[in-house]
């Protein structure tokens, strides 16, 4: 090997491991945070913008992993090219900070967002096959779940009072977000006793007991009731393989969830009396605690001052001290930061126009995952991030680790149709 050839392999491998470390450790502070645990803290709108520690991390591992993407320049355009609209919606949040009344504040939100989008770019480029990509994310997932089952049995911090009775936190600062975080954890361990090659699969079926032990303690409705919904779809999409009638077996399979879908339409304008008896059992109400009505404050406060098409701008309607949060706080007990419906939180700020794209882009994710490639089961956290988002705002947000996987999952899909490799 020649000396150029020497120094060239060393630049690739140095570039490796700063991909592989910026990842993990993006990875990492997104599951534990920056903040220090078992604390009653009061999350509202400013706090990531104001934790001096998570902007210097947070920039730090950006630029890492621009600098690492910059030597494999045609790669990325190659992705971008087939992806495209992630990108288009990224550059249209941008245009959309130049008309927001806190254009400062949209553009470090932006930057945030688009700095994760950077990280994926250089994990699915370094990242040598989908086993370690997975064996990273089952590494951290592991960790956190002893680490938190070690927390709610021996730290009184661990837990909350939640209606009367108390529910697990885990690391977290609410029950909610760590029902979330344990529900992407379970995914994981199912990924990894499905997809790794282990001589003892003992340890993954001891984590997934716990992982669902935790999900029960937090008692975060919205998790569960996606690991159920979940489980059914995998169900139904295994069993129209298995009818082995091609297009026969896909059309039952489309005909049952659309199905599915118009009665679940029809009970809400036919039957209410019907599904408030079920979401009574499962602790909820037909507002979903109160949401709908902040729904129909947000939208009535969002389109009186800017247009319904192009939305307030993103990153500019929560923003603490701001004429639109004054307003709403006035009409409202509590004190949202955020809508609890990321695609009304993605219309206020990007308008119709940003809404569309978001549609058009998984639209399009899920057109493409039906091509062959090793990336199919992540499509899974894909369905959890968008069902989440019917009752939380986690799409393009700051610290959210459902919207990250989303963006890493569309990223991943789109990376492994660009290479047309079966790694």
């Amino acid at each position: 090997m020649s000396t150029k050839d020497r120094a060239s392999s060393s630049v690739l491998g140095n570039l490796l491991r700063i991909a592989k470390i910026s990842f993990f450790l993006y990875l990492f502070f997104y599951f534990f945070g920056t903040s220090l645990p078992f604390r009653e803290t009061k999350i509202d709108v400013d706090e990531y913008a104001s934790n001096s520690f998570r902007q210097l991390v947070f920039s730090s591992l950006y630029f890492l992993s621009f600098i690492s993407i910059v030597p494999v320049s045609q790669k990325v355009f190659k992705i971008i090219k087939e992806e495209k609209f992630l990108f288009i919606f990224l550059l249209w949040t941008l245009l959309s900070t130049t008309w927001s009344d806190y254009s400062d504040i949209s553009f470090k939100r932006w930057i945030q967002i688009f700095g994760g989008y950077i990280v994926c770019l250089s994990a699915v480029i370094y990242l040598d096959s989908q086993e370690n990509i997975l064996k990273y994310f089952r590494s951290l997932t592991y960790i956190y779940i002893t680490l938190s089952f070690l927390a709610v049995v021996i730290v009184p911090g661990a837990s909350m009072d939640y209606e009367g009775s108390r529910v697990w936190r885990g690391l977290a600062a609410h029950k909610n977000l760590f029902g979330e975080l344990i529900l992407i954890c379970t995914l994981i361990v199912l990924f990894s006793i499905r997809y790794l090659k282990t001589k003892n699969k003992t340890i993954d079926y001891l984590m997934l007991f716990i992982s669902l032990l935790l999900l029960l303690g937090s008692r975060s409705t919205t998790s569960l009731m996606v690991l159920i919904i979940l489980g059914l779809i995998a169900f139904s999409s295994k069993t129209q393989e298995k009818l082995g009638f091609g297009s026969l077996s896909k059309w039952i399979y489309y005909t049952l969830v659309l199905t599915i879908l118009a009665f679940y339409i029809s009970a809400i304008i036919l039957f209410p009396s019907f599904l408030e008896t079920i979401f009574g059992a499962l602790g909820k109400d037909m507002t979903f605690t109160g949401r709908t009505e902040i729904w129909v404050y947000v939208i009535g406060i969002a389109f009186s001052t800017s247009s319904l098409f192009l939305g307030v701008g993103y990153g500019g309607f929560w923003v603490y001290g701001s004429p639109n949060l004054i307003k709403l706080y006035s009409l409202t007990v509590e004190r949202p930061i955020q809508a609890h419906n990321g695609y009304i939180d993605l219309t206020i700020e990007t308008g119709i126009i940003g809404l569309s794209i978001v549609i058009i882009m998984i639209i399009w994710y899920f057109y493409n995952n039906l091509k062959k490639t090793d990336a199919q089961h992540w499509k899974y956290l894909v369905i959890a991030t968008l069902i989440i988002n019917l009752q939380e705002a986690t799409l393009f947000k700051v610290n959210a680790i459902t919207g990250f996987l989303f963006m890493f999952s569309y990223i991943l899909l789109f990376s492994r149709i660009a290479f047309q490799e079966k790694k």
